[in-house]
């Protein structure tokens, strides 16, 4: 649950030794409102099959590719922890770029314990070492529906402590997780085959982790049809998992109209 009455979000990009706070636009998640940041982060999503405008629209572009082959590209680790301590402001660390060791010796990205923590209103309690948010790359939000979305995950001298690893989506309302298919993750070396999921309109394939406003839980449609964020989520577990986990090659293919 990224906290939907922080004053401002907080990005701390460390990278080289080099601490950066970037300071964005608060939340609007709740309401439902277009969200546009007021700061353009170094970092941006590949849109494929698109020219001119960096701000692509559904029409334009039906492909949103990161492949980290030159930065983290907006991806980050959310430290509930910290939000808290910071009196009203998300914390949100960016992972780690690689610029080689990833798929196919491709640049990857990755992040550990040292940038996340449990987010314990979620339920069950999740960590969400992979975030992105649209606005962060001056993005609208997005229609996920029936959208295929594909990528590689890895874990390095990793303890799991019996957690599962999914796929969620935030939208108006709250945070919806893709339970029906638990991710598969390469232990110390990539797998085979990237993760490749079809996000179907169904309620009976996720599960509701977390609603901004509890007497309201928000709609599954309404969710994937206005999502303005989305990632990789670890749940269940009895300890904080540890560990240094990566990610390459991460896909969304919006579903056509």
């Amino acid at each position: 649950m990224e906290l939907p009455k922080m004053k401002n979000d907080f990005i701390i990009a460390i990278q080289c030794a080099l601490a950066v706070v970037v300071q964005g636009e608060p939340p609007a998640v709740a309401e439902g409102k277009p969200i546009k940041p007021s700061v353009a982060l170094s970092a941006s999503s590949n849109a494929v099959g698109r020219t001119g405008s960096s701000k692509p629209t559904l029409g334009e572009s039906l492909i949103i590719r990161n492949t980290f082959n030159r930065g983290p590209e907006s991806w980050c680790s959310y430290d509930y922890h910290w939000s808290i301590v910071a009196k009203g402001h998300n914390i949100f660390i960016m992972t780690t770029w690689a610029g080689s060791g990833g798929v196919g010796d491709s640049g990857y990205v990755w992040s550990d314990e040292t940038r996340w923590s449990a987010d314990t209103p979620e339920s069950p309690v999740s960590l969400l070492p992979f975030i992105t948010y649209t606005r962060w790359v001056d993005r609208d939000a997005l229609d996920l529906r029936d959208a295929q979305v594909s990528f590689y995950l890895r874990a390095d001298d990793f303890q799991f402590h019996g957690s599962q690893c999914y796929f969620w989506v935030v939208g108006p309302g709250g945070r919806w997780h893709f339970t029906s298919q638990p991710l598969t993750v390469g232990k110390d070396q990539w797998p085979e085959k990237p993760n490749v999921l079809r996000l179907v309109n169904d309620v009976s394939l996720w599960h509701h982790s977390w609603p901004s406003d509890p007497p309201t839980p928000a709609l599954l449609n309404q969710v994937l049809s206005r999502a303005v964020s989305y990632g990789i989520s670890l749940v269940g577990f009895g300890q904080e998992p540890r560990g240094k986990f990566c990610m390459d090659e991460f896909e969304i293919r919006l579903a056509k109209e």
